[in-house]
């Protein structure tokens, strides 16, 4: 099944910001950030990163469409999702990209799917 029959499932916004670069002092730079309708399950899940380390992750996201994602960019989750500032305050969250697996329906790549710290 693809992503096209469960619209009714991504009930919130996501932001990722592609990664551009680095400058010589190790600034980060990232791209105009997009918005993407999303799902997101919370709860603990092991994924391996690229050298076949074990990483203990906190949240996966569904991403209602076919993004290339970079495990560099920056993605901002909802402010439900968040943590508090010093004054108590929702600030919304902005995990490291752990894994991103690319979901292929009928040939074509139909979503994205990330694990999040």
């Amino acid at each position: 099944m693809g992503m096209a029959q469960v619209q009714d499932l991504l009930d919130v916004m996501v932001t990722i910001e592609p990664y551009a670069g680095q400058d010589k002092h190790g600034t980060l730079s990232y791209r105009p950030p997009q918005s993407v309708k999303a799902r997101i399950q919370q709860g603990p899940m092991w994924v391996r990163d690229a050298m076949g380390q074990s990483l203990l992750g906190k949240f996966k996201v569904y991403l209602g469409q076919a993004v290339q994602v970079d495990p560099r960019d920056r993605i901002t989750l909802p402010i439900p999702f968040g943590v508090r500032d010093t004054t108590g305050a929702m600030q919304p969250l902005q995990p490291n990209i752990l894994s991103v697996a690319l979901v292929f329906y009928r040939g074509q790549h139909d979503h994205t799917v990330l694990v999040l710290s």
